[in-house]
């Protein structure tokens, strides 16, 4: 149970931890504080309470597909508030803009993590030694997974202004790919999208379930068994997100 716990907690945490991780350096670029985590932290919280307390509702919407339908939505709408950054990224005359997109950004992201984190913990509700086994884990898993965020905006802000520029980018581009192949997977398992068969299995060399597998899942979205479908969306949500800026520097 501690090792399970962990590594459910680490998963969550880890993904909302690399995203503020992200979002700090892009904000660093063009100056913005970080005045606007409190806020995104505290709506994201209450937002996740909310939804963890309806699940059973909201799960029942559209036939029983209600949430992966929710989560879905939340994948998008985070992969086109990355997508906004990676427009603006650099770009002071947008930094009211960009402040208001991270703090959504953060908002959404955790609203997810912390939904589940409360479903998980709400089933031990009724047995308090396993709940106080699960807490043990999960404070393990907080700690490792807010230490690796800041291990990843450290190493990207050593970077030079240039190399920073195109890291971050690319991990933006990695990152957002994956959110938005993530909401795609959703919208199969909910049959809004065609199911197809997955194009290969990587399970034997990097199982999802188990450490790895699930540190790979919070940082980049990994998936064992991907579809057609799913890869397709995530090298277009890259392929967006990556040329984004060269965009704008091209015009500019």
């Amino acid at each position: 149970m501690l090792l399970v716990s962990l590594v459910v907690v680490l998963r969550e945490v880890l993904e909302a931890s690399v995203t503020l991780a992200l979002l700090f350096v892009v904000g660093r670029q063009v100056g913005l504080g970080r005045h606007w985590v409190p806020a995104g932290l505290a709506l994201g919280a209450a937002l996740a309470r909310l939804l963890a307390g309806n699940f059973e509702q909201i799960a029942a919407w559209q036939d029983g597909v209600g949430q992966e339908l929710l989560n879905s939505v939340l994948s998008v709408l985070v992969f086109l508030g990355l997508a906004c950054l990676c427009q603006w990224q650099g770009n002071p005359a947008r930094r009211q803009h960009m402040m208001v997109v991270m703090t959504a950004v953060f908002t959404m992201t955790t609203t997810r993590e912390g939904a589940e984190l409360l479903l998980y913990y709400s089933a031990f509700s009724a047995d308090p030694y396993s709940l106080r086994t699960a807490l043990l884990g999960g404070a393990m898993g907080v700690g490792i997974g807010l230490s690796l965020g800041v291990v990843c905006y450290y190493t990207l802000i050593q970077l030079s202004r240039t190399v920073r520029q195109h890291g971050t980018r690319l991990w933006l581009a990695l990152f957002g790919a994956g959110i938005l192949s993530q909401g795609v997977q959703m919208l199969q398992q909910a049959d809004w999208l065609p199911a197809q068969p997955a194009l290969w299995d990587s399970g034997w060399l990097i199982p999802e379930h188990e450490l790895a597998g699930q540190l790979l899942y919070a940082l980049f979205s990994y998936e064992a068994t991907p579809s057609a479908l799913q890869l397709v969306v995530w090298l277009a949500g890259m392929t967006l997100l990556w040329l984004l800026p060269m965009r704008r520097w091209r015009s500019a």
